[in-house]
């Protein structure tokens, strides 16, 4: 979240829009064992007991450095939960080898099941080894079915774990997936030192690098000494420079598995969100400047369900941090300090790649769902990698999917720069989200007119000396234009102060730059467009 004092309120009639064809419903489960936790990790054993691992067990971080992260509420054990017959177990980490220790006790890890292991990568934190805040470079391999069988024996946990040491696997809050036998680690940051609001030079000072990157590898557990092999990566600086989003499994045409990063902090020359999305398949990488996610903007519990009849994706965000959100009067706001929502959002996919973004008709009950984590029931119908099969839902019948796992819970929207205490904690709150197909519970959905307005054009093609730039904005403010290369490098950003909505000229000079092909994005802070260009 950031300072600033801009509110607008856009006022959104429903107007018989298509609507998603299904109902859900969230009821809070009574636990009163769970310890309450955020930015953890988790995975499952064979019997479907939740093995969750890391975190933290206050609320939202603090903003002086010298509270923030604070480690005496990093999370030191391991939890073993039997959500249908409520039973919790936990072993502390305590006593395992010391690099283990610190990074189990990181929050804001990558991890992703497979098969029987839980792979967590990276996570930042404060390490006893060093002596300061670091993300680790690391990547840990959990057997989760030695470590179920020894919480619940009361064995010890170290056989369970196997640690690959790797300064690529350094990276905090991005997301980590797994598809066609690669792991894909999508986005995130390397921090070091103590969060500081005010920037890397303020105070005890911290450096922190943007990966920008989809990177791509195997996992080799069977040579003597553990190792990631057949690494890749694409660097993007303008598109893939962003963390603490949510990246969601997505069918794509010919029933190919991929995935869509959705939302996103921050723009590379704004202190605001991204709101395009970026889809990642096989064959690469397609940035989707003409649909703005405007709800749920930071990671949060989310759910995708896909119907091969009708070729469509349903991805929902369950509460969280966003910088826009609905008010009684369904009018939406758009408030740039990204505050706690209570908004539960829905983005569609059809069959034709057209996305279309609807706000529920209901709301979290209060500000939950940041760095959160959906739980699926295993024993519900799957299409592929976690996606729920909406076909095999069927229709009028109530389905359990799944549980909204902990997060963090806020009092009010803006926390961050209050000096109160007791604002936030690591919510001790499981919810149940059932789903019901083919009821109109879901008529009232309000669409938010997520279009695109900016329009940009270069001249001449191929450019010499000087670049000519027509663009139209949509409103007054600071306008951005970035030159980035094709290895994804920026070379070059301009801005300029634009006295109103309409279209404009202008003119860069770049014969300073080598012959070849180049990208050249507008930004106006909140849209994206990019457009091709060919210096020589």
């Amino acid at each position: 979240m950031k300072k600033s004092f801009f509110f607008v309120a856009i006022f959104l009639p429903f107007l018989g829009f298509a609507q998603p064809n299904f109902s859900l419903k969230i009821t809070p489960v009574t636990f009163n064992d769970f310890p309450g936790l955020h930015s953890f990790t988790h995975g499952m054993d064979s019997e479907d007991n939740w093995i969750i691992i890391g975190g933290r067990t206050d609320g939202l971080h603090q903003r002086q450095p010298f509270a923030s992260f604070d480690p005496a509420f990093n999370n030191l054990s391991i939890y073993k939960i039997d959500i249908q017959n409520k039973i919790l177990k936990e072993a502390t980490i305590n006593g395992l080898d010391p690099d283990l220790v610190d990074q189990l006790q990181s929050s804001n890890m990558e991890y992703f099941q497979v098969g029987t292991r839980l792979y967590l990568i990276g996570g930042y934190g404060f390490s006893t080894i060093s002596q300061a805040f670091v993300t680790y470079p690391s990547m840990i391999v959990v057997d989760l079915e030695t470590l179920s069988a020894a919480i619940e024996d009361g064995n010890p946990i170290a056989p369970a774990f196997t640690r690959i040491e790797d300064s690529r696997m350094a990276v905090t809050g991005g997301q980590l997936q797994y598809i066609n036998g690669k792991f894909l680690l999508i986005g995130g940051h390397k921090f070091d030192g103590a969060y500081n609001p005010h920037g890397p030079t303020h105070g005890p000072g911290f450096s922190q690098e943007y990966t920008n990157e989809i990177r791509t590898f195997e996992v080799d557990l069977q040579s003597p000494t553990p190792q990631i092999t057949s690494y890749d990566a694409v660097f993007d600086e303008t598109n893939l420079h962003r963390r603490d989003y949510n990246l969601a499994p997505q069918i794509f045409e010919n029933d190919e598995l991929g995935l869509t990063a959705f939302s996103g902090v921050f723009q590379h020359n704004v202190d605001l969100p991204f709101l395009n999305i970026v889809d990642i398949k096989q064959s690469g990488y397609t940035v989707n400047n003409d649909f703005n996610q405007l709800l749920n903007q930071y990671h949060t519990a989310h759910m995708t369900i896909y119907s091969s009849q009708n070729q469509r994706n349903t991805n929902v965000f369950f509460g969280g941090i966003g910088q826009y959100y609905f008010n009684d009067q369904n009018q939406m706001i758009n408030d740039t300090d990204v505050p706690f929502v209570k908004t539960v959002s829905v983005v569609e996919r059809d069959k034709d790649g057209n996305l279309t973004e609807y706000r529920m008709p209901f709301e979290m009950p209060g500000y939950l769902g940041a760095s959160a984590e959906f739980i699926p029931l295993s024993s519900t119908p799957v299409y592929k990698n976690l996606i729920f099969d909406e076909d095999a839902l069927g229709e009028g019948q109530e389905i359990l999917l799944g549980y909204i796992v902990g997060g963090i819970e806020s009092t009010k929207p803006n926390i961050l720069f209050d000096n109160g205490s007791n604002l936030s904690s690591a919510s001790t709150k499981i919810f149940e989200v059932k789903y019901t197909g083919g009821v109109s519970q879901t008529k009232e959905a309000i669409p938010t007119n997520s279009g695109n307005p900016l329009q940009v054009s270069v001249s001449p093609v191929p450019a010499n000396e000087n670049l000519d730039v027509k663009f139209t904005i949509a409103e007054k403010g600071l306008v951005w234009f970035m030159l980035q290369d094709t290895s994804g490098k920026l070379v070059k950003t301009w801005h300029a102060e634009m006295p109103s909505e309409g279209t404009f000229s202008s003119q860069f000079e770049v014969a300073e730059y080598p012959k070849g092909n180049y990208f050249f994005t507008l930004s106006s802070g909140k849209y994206l467009r990019t457009v091709k260009l060919i210096l020589q």
